[in-house]
């Protein structure tokens, strides 16, 4: 997906809210995860795809050094304002993951919040050689993703559902699987409108862990969070 993409579909097709400070029950999740994984959290963080930045206010609590990349300009303005009123340091940068440059060392890298969804194979390949000089050995990879080849196989991929109650019934089509990129073409609707189309990158634990390890990240540990969610805690080897 673009970045006018990205923008647009979380603009008209998701809550918003859900990645931002301002929900609750999000940064509840955020910190409940910081705390049973602080060992793998440095004193340095890169945070890719880091919406509105909850897992920066979270680790300035500790005072750790964090910076948040995100392609959508609203998620950083979000973050941004956020940070000011809190006084936090915490720095963040508009920028397409897979070639942001970045300067400095980072003890911890987190992918969270099923962002990866919107990344296939070859695109993390291309995130992970772009962080590379960013990251020495021992530095931890923590990565949240959705169990997409699971859903489809039990019947819980549906080929329309519903979400963003909030702003109003928004409907998702089904429109078949690009086998060639490894995820699921979906016709996303607002009010009965066609609105967009986009790719959702299929992922699952086997998946994800060949690219890891191709790249050189070893899995220390993993976690089913939910029945279609895993947390993946990877090293550099």
């Amino acid at each position: 997906m673009t970045r006018q993409d990205i923008e647009a579909y979380y603009r008209r097709h998701d809550s918003y809210n859900r990645y931002t400070v301002e929900n609750r029950r999000r940064t509840s999740q955020i910190r409940a995860l910081f705390r049973r994984r602080r060992k793998y959290f440095g004193k340095s963080i890169l945070d890719l795809a880091c919406g509105g930045g909850i897992l920066g206010l979270v680790a300035q609590e500790e005072g750790l050094r964090y910076l948040g990349i995100d392609i959508n300009r609203d998620m950083i303005r979000s973050a941004e304002l956020r940070a000011i009123g809190k006084g936090s340091k915490c720095a963040f940068r508009v920028s397409d993951i897979r070639n942001a440059k970045v300067k400095g060392a980072f003890q911890t890298v987190a992918l969270l919040g099923n962002a990866v969804i919107h990344f296939v194979p070859s695109d993390l390949h291309k995130i992970l050689t772009n962080i590379e000089e960013n990251v020495e050995k021992d530095t931890y990879f923590l990565v949240e993703y959705r169990d997409v080849v699971k859903m489809f196989f039990a019947g819980e991929w549906s080929k329309k559902y519903v979400e963003d109650k909030g702003k109003g019934r928004v409907v998702s089509l089904s429109k078949g699987i690009d086998t060639e990129r490894g995820e699921v073409k979906v016709e996303s609707r607002a009010g009965g409108a066609h609105n967009l189309d986009f790719g959702a990158a299929v992922w699952s634990p086997y998946i994800l862990e060949a690219v890891m390890n191709g790249s050189g990240w070893l899995l220390v540990e993993r976690e089913r969070t939910s029945p279609q969610v895993w947390l993946d805690v990877y090293i550099r080897s």
